[in-house]
């Protein structure tokens, strides 16, 4: 494994011990960091790189992926990135995270939001209801 996916490794494994520190917001649940999401307080507030693989999936590993060789200019913007990012999020398992997400219909609104944020669209609102209606 070459040094900076070594570096990437660490920097996930750093991230999951952060996430079991601080447990479930909900649930507290705190056995493993793999079980744990940073859930955006507000999702219209997340990066666009969060949306890079589209409305679904893991944006803090886009945010990790993009990190480049330790100690370059560029790395250090990176994590600040990273770090801005976290802080717009609060600790969920990933049940906790799932229900939230469906109870705040950003389920439903999810691929709305991601073309919006691709600038596809301005602004939609589109939800499941108004699409089987």
């Amino acid at each position: 494994m070459n040094s900076l996916a070594s570096y990437k490794k660490r920097l996930t494994r750093k991230l999951w011990h952060y996430k079991t520190l601080r447990g479930c917001s909900v649930c507290g649940y705190k056995k493993h960091g793999l079980a744990l999401d940073f859930a955006h307080i507000d999702p219209s507030q997340k990066s666009h790189w969060m949306y890079k693989n589209g409305p679904v999936g893991s944006g803090m590993g886009v945010l990790v992926s993009r990190i480049p060789k330790y100690g370059s200019k560029l790395h250090k913007e990176r994590m600040k990135e990273l770090k801005e990012e976290i802080k717009k999020c609060k600790v969920l398992c990933k049940n906790c995270h799932v229900v939230e997400t469906y109870n705040s219909r950003e389920m439903h609104d999810g691929h709305s939001l991601w073309k919006q944020r691709q600038g596809i669209v301005k602004e939609t609102q589109s939800t499941l209801d108004s699409f089987f209606a």
